[in-house]
């Protein structure tokens, strides 16, 4: 079962990596996926992804503060933004209007509502909430 959870966390690494370059495919929750089933399975690459050095920042912000960075929010609404473009540009006019902006606002609305970075409270320490 452990081999099994394992393969399971680097399918979601591979779903992660294709969602950096795939608008409209998350990144973090296939890392976060991943974190977790390394953690059931691998110390050794628990720790390689909790600590990278291009993914770990961001999962470790959401994994004790519950935030997003900020510069993940701006990338992730540009290309979101974008991929509304590429939608008005190539189909119809009506076809655009229902399927671009509503799904992408749709998908776009947590990156709204999830702070950008941990609370802090009066006296120093950060809120987990």
């Amino acid at each position: 079962m452990r081999y099994v959870i394992f393969c399971f966390g680097w399918f979601n690494i591979c779903l992660g990596v294709l969602g950096i370059f795939i608008p409209g495919l998350p990144t973090t929750v296939f890392f976060l996926t991943a974190l977790w089933a390394f953690s059931k399975s691998s110390v050794r690459f628990h720790r390689w992804l909790y600590h990278h050095p291009t993914l770990g920042r961001t999962i470790r912000d959401w994994h004790q503060h519950k935030v997003i960075p900020l510069p993940a929010k701006i990338m992730a609404l540009t290309l979101m933004t974008a991929s509304i473009g590429v939608v008005f540009v190539t189909t119809s006019w009506n076809l655009g209007l229902t399927t671009g902006p509503g799904g992408d606002s749709f998908h776009g609305s947590p990156f709204y509502h999830h702070p950008g970075q941990p609370s802090v409270r009066r006296d120093g320490s950060t809120s987990q909430s």
